[in-house]
């Protein structure tokens, strides 16, 4: 190579062309790589591929959220239903057998406070579910929300026994069987979400690998005249594995900016969500900071698995070459 006017291992000052490559101040454009139409779709197959990876890890923030949220919100939390009077019970009404709960709730070791809920807060729950006119006319049950103590041993079933002692026929909800649900529906969002990234790691690794082997015998009489000049395997590697590099995270940050654009219309959409019902249950996307961040941290990552797999599959690729 020193022969030939052309040191690999130095940065010549000098420009020179040697069978159409191209070496300018120690940056290297010895394999054209830039000129083919395998980078053009690389670049789009790790876009698409991005999306897809972005969307199954905010799916899986989300879901963990949600089963967060839930749990702040019932831990400690019990719910008392007083069924509405029958004409065959009409001894006493709803507000009479709603205050008599209330005094007896009073009494009780390990609740720290009862609050009554407003019929109309019911009413406003049901409307964007049944109409205005339908939920206004249901004979609805009276609902008290029971705060416990932090130490409190207090049973669902236990404070339902001492309850139906006065007002015959409430029921406690221990909102716990409620979160199990959730919990499991969650994980097994988080579990689908995480499949979805593997296949698409997967996917995209097997995209870079065959690119990057194509891009090899494409490039083949370029290779074989750099070797002949004394350029080494590892040099050839760092020709792919940076272009490829270039490629992964100029897609993958194009990928990732439509999935957040996607996400971003979907938490303005929410908006409307108390039309809907959807804030009450605590199912609306509310990202933290965190989360965010693990989302920004995609296209660095792809870019760096792309980096890892172009540099394997050339050195393979190279080896196998007779």
């Amino acid at each position: 190579s020193k022969a030939a006017g052309l040191d690999l291992g130095r940065r010549p000052a000098n420009r020179r062309r040697c069978g159409g490559m191209t070496v300018v101040g120690g940056k290297h454009d010895l394999l054209a790589l830039g000129r083919d139409g395998a980078g053009r779709m690389l670049l789009a197959v790790v876009a698409v591929m991005t999306v897809l990876a972005t969307l199954a890890v905010a799916a899986a923030l989300a879901a963990h959220g949600v089963e967060n949220r839930w749990q702040r919100q019932l831990a400690g939390v019990m719910t008392v239903r007083i069924p509405p009077v029958t004409e065959a019970d009409s001894s006493a009404g709803d507000d009479q057998r709603q205050n008599l709960a209330l005094e007896v709730l009073a009494r009780v070791p390990g609740v720290a406070g009862a609050v009554a809920l407003d019929p109309a807060r019911s009413v406003a729950l049901l409307t964007p579910w049944l109409g205005a006119e339908v939920a206004a006319n249901l004979p609805l049950a009276r609902l008290i929300d029971i705060r416990l103590t932090a130490d409190s041993q207090l049973s669902a079933a236990l404070l339902q026994r001492r309850l139906r002692q006065v007002v015959p026929g409430a029921i406690v909800d221990d909102h716990r069987r409620w979160f199990k649900d959730v919990s499991a529906l969650t994980k097994t969002i988080a579990a689908v979400g995480a499949a979805v990234l593997l296949l698409v790691a997967l996917a995209t690794t097997a995209v870079i690998a065959l690119a990057v082997r194509t891009g090899v015998q494409v490039h083949r009489e370029q290779i074989e005249l750099v070797h002949i000049m004394g350029a080494s395997d590892g040099f050839i590697a760092n020709q792919f594995q940076w272009h490829v590099f270039r490629r992964a995270l100029w897609g993958a940050s194009g990928g990732t900016a439509v999935a957040g654009a996607a996400l971003w219309a979907v938490t303005a959409w929410q908006t409307s969500a108390p039309r809907l019902g959807l804030a009450d249950l605590g199912g609306t996307i509310d990202f933290v900071a965190s989360d965010w961040l693990t989302l920004a941290a995609i296209p660095p990552t792809t870019a760096v698995l792309a980096l890892v797999v172009a540099r394997g599959s050339v050195l393979l690729t190279l080896a196998r070459l007779p």
